[in-house]
């Protein structure tokens, strides 16, 4: 019986320290409504073109931000979805010229997420935080 816990305990955690190795957490400062503010950047640990999720869990209240995945500045590789207050969304892989998924699994691509107070917002300063995978 010890040793039925002990290997449901292990692998608890072995599921809680994956499933956090593959999120990020995110906190944007005070955006006025057009501003963004980019994410640290993280490799896609996920199917090449399958879409990336984003959650916030905590936003100022009316707010609005709309949230892209880009791999440069220059780069988007996900369509953009606009979240109002605490909630999520994916957000599908674009591709390129050549009909390939931008969002693509390997260390060798790293993306970053966007978030952008929305000029749809009810307020003229807003921030939020959450968490998002690529």
């Amino acid at each position: 019986m010890k040793r039925l816990v002990s290997v449901v305990l292990l692998v608890v955690m072995i599921l809680t320290v994956c499933a956090t190795a593959f999120a990020a957490d995110f906190s944007t400062p005070t955006l006025k409504k057009d501003k963004n503010y980019s994410t640290g950047t993280l490799s896609k640990t996920t199917a090449t073109g399958s879409a990336a999720k984003v959650s916030t869990s905590w936003m100022t209240s009316n707010a609005t931000f709309h949230f892209r995945v880009w791999r440069s500045s220059t780069y988007q590789a996900s369509n953009g979805a606009r979240i109002t207050g605490a909630g999520s969304a994916s957000l599908t892989s674009m591709k390129d010229d050549y009909g390939n998924y931008r969002l693509r699994h390997g260390s060798n691509y790293s993306y970053f997420l966007k978030a952008t107070h929305s000029t749809y917002s009810k307020v003229n300063e807003a921030s939020c935080g959450g968490s998002w995978n690529p």
